[in-house]
């Protein structure tokens, strides 16, 4: 399979003498998904869908394929609840005057890279303090250290100092439709 990151790209492919001949070459345009943006302070009470009739009275022409609540994260405060939620880029547009994109790069308390999460690490357990392996933090012995970048790195505990979460950060930035 062949993926395209647009359009014309990938009407440049089909048009392509070799990829007629091969006959067994799929090709497809890349799925991107959709922005996320999060909105902070929202009533604990308000439910999915009264933020989606909310949304709607701020110009969303079709408020339901257009604006999805995928979630609640929820801070310290219990009286108020912030939303993820996924957009369409005409939603997002009108929207962003009063959201921020939310973006939040995972990262493998197993493995300690970025990207991915514990559940689905095919990588060996490491130290998240010095990023050895065979011993965990509780019991480690040497000095901090970046565990995915390693002990010459300037980034620990600096999260934009970190070249590994740069780099992922940069990944989940382009693997977004933005309209671009």
């Amino acid at each position: 399979m062949i993926e395209a990151a647009t359009a014309n790209d990938l009407l440049k492919l089909l048009r392509s003498g070799k990829i007629k001949k091969s006959g067994s070459v799929e090709l497809a345009l890349k799925n991107k998904r959709k922005p996320r943006l999060i909105i902070y302070d929202v009533e604990s009470t308000k439910e999915r869908q009264a933020l989606v009739e909310a949304v709607g009275q701020n110009g969303i022409k079709n408020k339901e394929s257009e604006f999805n609540p995928v979630f609640r994260a929820r801070p310290k405060n219990a009286t108020t609840t912030h939303w993820v939620v996924e957009t369409s880029l005409e939603a997002r547009k009108v929207l962003l005057y009063r959201l921020k994109d939310y973006l939040v790069v995972t990262r493998c308390m197993k493995c300690m890279k970025y990207g991915h999460i514990a559940k689905h690490c095919k990588g060996d357990e490491r130290c998240n303090k010095c990023g050895g392996s065979g011993h965990g933090k509780e019991e480690c012995k040497e000095t901090e250290t970046c565990a995915t970048c390693g002990p010459k790195s300037e980034c620990i505990g600096k999260q934009v100092a970190c070249e590994a979460y740069q780099q992922a950060l940069r990944r989940l930035i382009e693997g977004t439709d933005y309209g671009d």
